[in-house]
């Protein structure tokens, strides 16, 4: 994930990690199975690929915070918005990208029984990484992205006001999702909790 536009010039970037990521690590640790592992190696190939397009678009970082499942990269100024919408789809571009790769690599060295099941685990995972950080949303990939299109555009304000409304028409049909999961399995709060923090996230940043 990248948040927009932080302060800073040309300089090297301040590391910090959440202690959330301790307690993912812990549960690495005691999980003891590939499929964490699996899922911790497609977030860091979408982080990976936002500082891989920093860097070829020379684009300066102020801030890299390591959170449980990936980073939150503060980029600093100067940052051109045309820049900025680069590096922000550079992550979902780096888990398709990925997810390709080991879709030939199946077919290829045909794969069978645990690794092609793990395979599988890190191309679904992948996707699902990419689809979800591509929604245009603010707060997520895909929303910053067209809000700093429209910056190109339009002022600032304009873009704010259309992202909110663009947000919540896109969370809407998840919300619909989540709900008819939710009514039908009888648990599975994971989408609807998702929704309420992108809700939220979305809201608090475009007021």
């Amino acid at each position: 994930m990248v948040k927009s536009r932080g302060g800073g010039k040309y300089k090297i970037p301040t590391i910090s990690i959440s202690p959330l990521a301790f307690v993912f690590a812990a549960i690495l640790f005691v999980d003891g199975t590939v499929y964490a592992l699996i899922t911790f190696a497609a977030a860091a190939v979408h982080e990976l690929g936002h500082l891989a397009a920093a860097l070829v678009t020379r684009t300066p970082i102020s801030r890299v915070t390591l959170l449980p499942l990936g980073a939150v990269i503060t980029l600093g100024e100067p940052c051109p918005y045309s820049a900025d919408i680069i590096v922000k789809l550079a992550g979902g571009g780096a888990n398709l990208l990925s997810a390709g790769v080991c879709a030939a690599a199946r077919r290829v060295f045909a794969l069978s029984g645990a690794a092609d099941i793990a395979a599988v685990y890190f191309i679904v995972c992948s996707i699902a990484l990419a689809a979800i950080n591509l929604l245009p949303v603010r707060t997520l990939d895909g929303g910053e992205a067209l809000y700093s299109l429209l910056c190109l555009w339009k002022d600032p304000h304009f873009a704010e006001r259309v992202m909110r409304v663009i947000s919540l028409c896109a969370l809407f049909p998840l919300w619909v999702v989540a709900g008819f999961t939710l009514f039908y399995t009888g648990g599975n709060f994971t989408l609807m909790l998702l929704c309420g923090w992108l809700f939220f996230a979305a809201v608090l940043q475009s007021g």
